[in-house]
């Protein structure tokens, strides 16, 4: 009696099958179009000032950023300028497509001085009609209300209609700062930073080495001047900060404190 023989045809079928299918992978990978680059849908600039230490790190937000935005089909260029001349394009002139800007200090700039028409810190060229004046209202609600929370609810609200309807800028991270001093200094805020913490600080007795607790040396890095209109470093603020005193110093609640040049006052009205 033979032995059955379909077994055998349907092994010989399935090793066909296979074969063709790795020969048609094969001739693929061989053959067929191979991806191109990333088309460009269109070419856009992005400008950055190279002033002291923060050279080193603007270059490399750039190339990042146009590494990233190339990625989704946009060519971007990227112009390194001098610190005078990104002033009179970006802020005077207004002239860029794309721009990185650093907006730091204690506190965030007030929003008026960023999305009102004429600020000095414009540099969007935002205008009431882009959306109704719907900013502007808004802006003028928040400079009106003293209630602390209320007034929270209001930036909220103004930050979640700048970006999802007008887009002005795209953060691109915060830095963290550090700050390393002893432990029997007291009254230091790190979120108030060393010149406005100084009326509350004092120390608690002497740590290693240290000699006397009226006096505070404090460590800080290079300094290229010292005019406000000018510096960028975190040594040329600190300087100043410690020189010039503040018209009216306000605490983390934004209420005004007696620690100002000016420390006595009277309200008008609850706005004035």
């Amino acid at each position: 009696m033979s032995k059955p023989v379909k077994p055998f045809n349907k092994a010989i079928v399935y090793i066909l099958i296979g074969i063709l299918v790795i020969t048609s992978i094969f001739a693929v990978m061989m053959f067929g179009p191979r991806p191109g680059p990333q088309s460009t849908m269109f070419d856009s600039t992005l400008r950055y000032y190279t002033k002291g230490t923060e050279k080193l790190f603007y270059t490399d937000y750039a190339q990042s950023i146009v590494q990233d935005i190339k990625e989704v089909g946009i060519l971007v260029t990227d112009y390194q300028m001098e610190y005078s001349t990104f002033l009179d394009q970006v802020f005077g002139a207004k002239e860029y497509e794309m721009a990185i800007i650093e907006l730091e200090g204690q506190n965030a700039p007030h929003l008026e001085f960023l999305f009102k028409e004429g600020a000095s810190l414009n540099v969007f060229n935002f205008q009431n009609a882009m959306d109704n004046g719907t900013t502007l209202n808004l802006i003028n609600n928040i400079t009106q209300e003293i209630d602390f929370h209320a007034r929270k609810n209001l930036l909220f609200t103004l930050q979640e209609h700048l970006m999802n309807n007008v887009v002005p800028m795209v953060p691109i991270f915060t830095p963290a700062r550090t700050f390393a001093y002893w432990d029997n200094l007291e009254g230091f805020t790190s979120k108030w930073g060393i010149s406005d913490s100084l009326p509350y600080m004092s120390f608690n007795g002497l740590h290693s080495n240290q000699e006397s607790v009226t006096e505070l040396k404090i460590g800080i890095g290079g300094w290229f001047d010292l005019c406000p209109l000018t510096m960028r470093e975190a040594g040329e603020k600190l300087i100043v900060s410690l020189i010039m005193d503040k018209l009216i110093h306000l605490d983390e609640k934004g209420s005004p404190t007696k620690y100002g040049l000016i420390d006595s006052w009277e309200y008008l009205n609850q706005t004035t």
